[in-house]
């Protein structure tokens, strides 16, 4: 086979996942793991030992040149944490686990780390061109404007249920709705909206495209998608977004932090005032007698009884949800909710104890310092590259922020989203590699 075709696939893989994030979770799934396959094929087929000619794309009007890099498969960055996690996960089901749990079923929860080094992978090999991200805002405003017309009349004409979310059921007025976009649960959609949106920002900051409409054209994506976040009614991903946007602009100057925080701080005080679902979803936000709040607390109050009893390897990652309702009787509140944590690191710690979460904070923390490097380490004229770097960082703060409030991690289009986030700062970090810095990229 021949391997620039080979490539090509590859390349064309990468950019259909990059399109699902927003539009279809099956799609990510598909063209994640064909990801992997081709790259795995690839390594199979090449006879150079791993060290090859990997095309460094510049900004949209430039060819990409070459350069000679190291070895394009095996480690990716966080190695340690990634097969830490995983043997913390074996270990938790083989040793706790419940006599019915299923090794494939609690093993596949960690299935997000092969599709990690798959697109890592993909990127070395493919490398991701600049003339992807305007097809990628166009989809932005798709989604958006989808979702948006979901709060006003209640329609999804994508999967043809007769309603959505419902936000105002008081039999006065007008029903709104919560904003889904082309997903099933808004607060999925938000939370993956957020690192989306977190993109978009960074190439009107950093003006991608380098001219004025460009700028505009993002800016007009970026807002389409904060409607639709904020129509989602997601609290936690407001929380998250206000966050990611101001770690976003810092990396930057302190003014921008001044000017974005002031500007969704006034944002939000207008609606609070002049829209009633935002102002009840504001004032309902510590009420525990609110139904999505106790809900909250009941499933916290129901994964802390687990953690108290299996506080080093939890109980199988993700079997909290199958066995809540022997673990609510044990605490006294048979019948209790069932579902997951609501809350990324109660989840970790239910599943896979303190050794789990200890694994998942130091992949986290491993992958916010790359991405820091990085943007240390790459030069202020490599425009695209510094988009992604930028974007991955204020969409690590979004999930990161997110995760206190939602399981988010869990929810497969939020970590399809993150996988893709990752997988950029892996390959970025493997390009420019920030701690030699001898090792300097041109992409003229």
């Amino acid at each position: 086979m021949n391997l620039d075709v080979l490539k090509r696939f590859i390349l064309i893989s990468l950019a259909i996942y990059a399109v699902s994030l927003l539009t279809s979770l099956a799609g990510s799934e598909i063209f994640g793991w064909l990801t992997l396959l081709l790259s795995l094929i690839y390594g199979v087929l090449q006879k150079n030992g791993g060290v090859r000619q990997v095309e460094i794309y510049g900004d949209a009007d430039q060819a990409p040149s070459s350069i000679d890099r190291g070895p394009v498969f095996f480690r990716i960055g966080p190695d340690l944490a990634l097969v830490a996690l995983l043997i913390v996960v074996s270990l938790s089901y083989f040793i706790n686990a419940a006599p019915d749990a299923k090794l494939l079923t609690v093993l596949g929860q960690v299935r997000w780390i092969l599709v990690l080094y798959g697109l890592t992978y993909g990127l070395r090999l493919a490398g991701m061109s600049p003339r992807i991200f305007p097809i990628l805002a166009v989809i932005a405003i798709v989604v958006s404007i989808h979702g948006i017309q979901e709060t006003f009349t209640g329609w999804d004409f994508i999967r043809h249920r007769p309603d959505v979310y419902l936000i105002n059921n008081s039999g006065e007025g007008h029903n709104y709705y919560r904003a889904s976009g082309l997903f099933t649960m808004p607060t999925n959609f938000a939370h993956a909206a957020n690192m989306s949106l977190c993109f978009l920002i960074a190439a009107v900051l950093l003006r991608l495209g380098g001219t004025r409409n460009w700028r505009i054209f993002y800016s007009v994506s970026a807002l389409f998608l904060f409607t639709a976040i904020v129509l989602s009614f997601t609290r936690g991903a407001w929380i998250a977004l206000f966050v990611a946007v101001v770690g976003l602009t810092a990396m930057l100057n302190r003014r921008l932090v001044a000017i974005f925080a002031g500007s969704l701080i006034v944002l939000a005080v207008v609606a609070y005032l002049s829209v009633p679902q935002v102002r009840e979803r504001v004032e309902t936000m510590t009420n525990p007698q609110f139904a999505s709040n106790s809900e909250r607390l009941e499933l916290w109050n129901e994964n802390i009884a687990i953690i108290k009893m299996h506080p080093i390897l939890g109980i199988g990652l993700n079997e909290n949800e199958r066995l809540a309702n022997e673990y609510n009787a044990m605490i006294g509140n048979a019948g209790g909710k069932r579902g997951n944590a609501h809350n990324s690191y109660l989840q970790f710690l239910s599943g896979s104890g303190v050794l789990g979460l200890g694994c998942y904070l130091l992949l986290i923390s491993t992958l916010m310092l790359m991405t820091w490097r990085l943007w240390k380490a790459v030069p202020a004229t490599e425009t695209w590259h510094r988009t992604l770097i930028l974007g991955a960082w204020g969409a690590q703060i979004a999930l990161h922020v997110g995760g206190l409030t939602d399981c988010n991690f869990k929810n497969w289009q939020v970590n399809h989203q993150t996988m893709m986030v990752w997988s950029l700062v892996c390959y970025l970090t493997w390009l420019y590699n920030p701690q030699k810095t001898s090792a300097k990229i041109s992409s003229v």
